[in-house]
């Protein structure tokens, strides 16, 4: 047992960020007492030898408002050189959010029996994964996001670094240094592929129903060749069958996944909320029911992907969480822990979270970059949300999203080769720490043998 002392201020705060770190990511059992100011100071009791391992407390205890624009790192960041870290687990120089770096970063008496790091891992840490610095800035894209070049990260040239994990390492040297027989959990490296059904099919094959929705690509979504390639598909389908569908990818999909025995988590949109940017598909259409059966029947995950405009609305959220699972249990498969993905990576901090707690959620794989791949969250494990408003651990999981094809594909227009250099890029940096690389590729741009092979690489080793 670990009896970590530290201020008061930002109880509850504090209580998730050591809960997190210590507990979720190390699987320590720790006790939090609350002591005067200063800095955080731990010590293992049971150990029968007194030491102390000491943090830097540079953002709880010395921040009076947590919502606050100043309570944000202040660039440039200074870095704890990795000649330093020999024996961490780290990528290379550490960027320090909160407290000191370079060679004072890291002190230790002649004995061991005190180590002091001047990196505040619990500041840090929260604030990472609580994302708070989109609480705070108001800046927002076309669709409402939070842009990539906003963050910190961005500007500081580490979102491709799992930080909070590098944090948790640099504690985990810290404490075997003082008690070098205490146990930790070792976590298991996993690819977790996701698939957001945006567009289940380009077409079913009905001439009237492809006519209509052509002319809807036209005249709403203004995408001429979405219209083009619906009425081709139609033609083809018809004399060909559904799988001639360049949407249809579903078997390889299942297939790939199932070679390398990874299940694959595939998100439904129940229902439209906004004409220009979802399909607008049903969940009783027969070949959608029968498809979220066969997923299921083959180990598959499905889950809920909730439409353009409810990632602030909570009404709306529970109707087509409601539309899902009732799709579900028509289909004979069990969604009672339901987890999914808002479209558009649309997110607002907290709300989003507090809404999908709400829902009965068990967890959401949202937060990850549209613009790019990379760490959003700062870490590639699954972890605790936080309300930073109501200031509250929520039943709700966060698992972070690594890695997009739309980010590699469209936004920076690279090849299907180069995105899924990229993608495996930021696999190899999940690996070190036995993080998740949660990764999305859409079934609507499988439709060519060059993007399938790109695909099925991301799995290499």
């Amino acid at each position: 047992m670990l009896l970590v002392e530290c201020g008061p201020e930002h109880a509850a705060e504090r209580e998730y960020a050591v809960a997190t770190l210590l507990g979720e990511f190390l699987g320590l059992e720790h006790r939090l007492l609350v002591g005067a100011a200063g800095d955080v100071v731990i010590r293992c009791p049971s150990a029968g030898v007194e030491r102390r391992l000491i943090v830097r407390d540079a953002l709880f205890g010395r921040s009076r408002r947590l919502l606050d624009a100043a309570a944000l790192p202040r660039p440039p960041l200074p870095l704890v050189p990795r000649a330093l870290l020999a024996e961490v687990t780290v990528l290379g120089d550490l960027p320090v959010l909160y407290g000191g770096g370079g060679a004072e970063a890291i002190r230790s008496s002649s004995a061991d029996a005190v180590i002091e790091l001047a990196v505040d891992v619990f500041g840090a840490a929260f604030v990472l994964l609580t994302r708070l610095e989109e609480a705070v800035v108001e800046e927002r894209d076309d669709h409402g996001r939070f842009p990539f070049s906003a963050t910190l990260a961005a500007r500081e040239g580490f979102a491709d670094r799992p930080l909070v994990n590098e944090y948790a390492e640099l504690l985990w040297w810290a404490l075997s240094r003082l008690w070098p027989r205490l146990p930790r959990i070792r976590h298991t490296f996993r690819i977790r592929p996701t698939h957001d059904v945006d567009w289940p099919f380009l077409s079913r094959g009905r001439l009237w129903e492809s006519v209509r929705a052509a002319s809807r690509d036209l005249s709403v979504r203004r995408d001429r060749s979405l219209a083009l390639g619906r009425l081709r598909s139609t033609l083809a389908i018809r004399r060909r069958g559904r799988d001639a569908d360049p949407f249809n990818s579903f078997a390889f999909l299942m297939q790939t996944s199932e070679a390398h025995d990874v299940p694959a988590s595939f998100y439904f949109m129940p229902a439209g909320s906004d004409a220009r940017f979802d399909s607008g598909y049903s969940l009783d259409d027969p070949w959608i029911r029968g498809l979220i059966g066969e997923l299921s029947a083959r180990g598959h995950q499905v889950g809920v992907h909730p439409s353009y405009r409810t990632y602030r609305d909570e009404d709306a959220l529970r109707s087509e969480v409601e539309l899902l699972r009732r799709a579900c249990a028509a289909a004979q498969v069990d969604c009672a822990a339901l987890g999914g993905r808002q479209h558009f990576l649309r997110w607002a901090n907290p709300i989003t979270w507090r809404i999908w707690a709400a829902a009965g959620l068990e967890y959401d794989s949202t937060l990850g970059f549209a613009e790019q791949g990379g760490f959003r969250a700062g870490t590639c494990f699954e972890y605790p949300t936080f309300d930073l408003e109501q200031r509250r651990t929520l039943p709700l999981r966060e698992r972070p999203l690594i890695a997009m094809e739309t980010s590699f594909l469209a936004y920076q227009q690279l090849s299907p080769e180069s995105a899924a250099a990229g993608m495996r890029a930021l696999k190899e940096r999940c690996r070190p720490f036995g993080g998740d690389f949660v990764f999305l590729w859409h079934n609507n741009r499988l439709g060519s043998e060059r993007e399938r092979r790109a695909y099925a690489s991301i799995f290499d080793d």
